[in-house]
């Protein structure tokens, strides 16, 4: 059986100086990732861009139903 991917963050402290572009979530999401950043001391858009890195890298796209995406 193979092993499952695992998302491992490293808890510190930094900021980093770039721009940010938005992206909407849900407010569940949002609370997640809050408690998170209070935990680890990450900001929330660090733990967002590790998030995405990872499903990023391990991303399948399977073809729609009826074949017509992805193009």
């Amino acid at each position: 059986m193979e092993k499952e991917p695992e998302l491992v963050i490293q808890a510190k402290d930094s900021k980093r100086e770039y721009a940010l572009k938005p992206i909407f979530i849900a407010g569940e999401h949002h609370a997640k990732v809050k408690e998170l950043s209070q935990q680890t001391g990450l900001t929330m858009g660090e733990l967002t861009e590790t998030f995405l890195d990872f499903a990023l890298e391990h991303l399948k796209v399977k073809p729609s139903k009826d074949g017509t995406k992805p193009e």
